[in-house]
């Protein structure tokens, strides 16, 4: 009898999941219905105008013009895209094929690690992209320098990463930027399990709807380097500023968008042109007024 009260009380934890994260993703798709795009779209739309384009993870909803959020996608003049492998968990895409994005944008496909762009000569690309990508990373400020290398002066990156506040990630300590740059000082490699241990303890399986059970999160997370699926570090709003701050970029914007998405658009220019120090500032409307508790407590 006590064995099957147990199983009844499981079965109905189960149920109250599967409940929550229906709402979980109907919420953002009925917001998309009424969406507009957001300011740090349309205060730096003209920065994108017919550019040459480098993805890195893609192909990416949010900047797809029926996301209407942020429509990168139908700016560009010609997007190449690069992912690790060519069958991964977001997509399957062969090395050398055509590829057309929001059936505007075509290019060709990369297949190269994203720290390591090797391919791929310097300067080669007005604007990189990258959406939910450098959280997989597990020496971010190395992939950082390399996208760097490969923007054209005065080219610019737009980076979106996933706040800590709004996903599975919210039971786990926010990453220090000292831990980053060790790990970059230290060559860490992305065959590291060193953060392995406290997402199988700390993932919220309740938010994760891609994940059916722990079974399946043991495996993929012990796999990861087939999939690419942990994410090693975990970021508020503030990392992203130092993070992009210390590799050297100038940031022109910061943008926060729900239920989780920090959004940098920053410029590839001489180090005596960069001055962060206004999106540094933790007393600035950007973290006062933040739609993330964690930033606000900052402020």
């Amino acid at each position: 009898m006590k064995l099957r009260n147990n199983l009844r009380i499981i079965v109905r934890r189960k149920e109250v999941q599967n409940i929550l994260a229906i709402f979980y993703n109907i919420i953002p798709a009925i917001k998309l219905v009424y969406a507009r795009p957001i300011d740090i779209f349309t205060n730096n739309k003209y920065l994108f105008d017919n550019k040459y384009a480098l993805e890195i993870g893609g192909p990416t909803p949010l900047f797809q013009r029926k996301n209407k959020k942020f429509p990168i996608y139908a700016e560009l003049l010609n997007l190449d895209n690069c992912n690790f492998n060519e069958a991964n968990f977001w997509s399957s895409l062969k090395e050398g094929e055509l590829i057309k994005f929001d059936n505007k944008n075509s290019g060709k496909q990369i297949i190269a690690d994203a720290s390591e762009l090797i391919k791929i000569e310097d300067s080669s690309y007005d604007i990189l992209l990258n959406s939910h990508v450098i959280e997989h990373i597990a020496n971010p400020i190395k992939a950082l320098y390399d996208w760097k290398r490969v923007i054209k002066d005065n080219g610019i990156l737009v980076m979106v990463v996933p706040h800590k506040d709004g996903t599975y990630d919210h039971k786990r300590r926010l990453t220090k930027l000292d831990h980053l740059i060790e790990d970059y000082k230290t060559m860490v490699s992305e065959d590291d399990t060193t953060h392995f241990q406290e997402v199988l303890e700390l993932h919220d399986l309740i938010v994760d709807t891609s994940v059916k059970d722990f079974d399946e999160h043991y495996t993929r997370t012990t796999d990861n380097s087939n999939r690419r699926i942990v994410h090693h570090h975990v970021f508020d709003t503030l990392l992203v500023v130092k993070l992009i701050d210390f590799v050297g970029f100038k940031i022109l914007d910061v943008g926060l968008l729900e239920p989780y998405n920090i959004i940098i658009v920053a410029q590839k220019v001489e180090e005596n042109l960069v001055n962060n120090e206004s999106f540094l500032n933790t007393n600035s409307r950007l973290y006062r007024n933040s739609i993330f508790a964690t930033d606000r407590i900052l402020g």
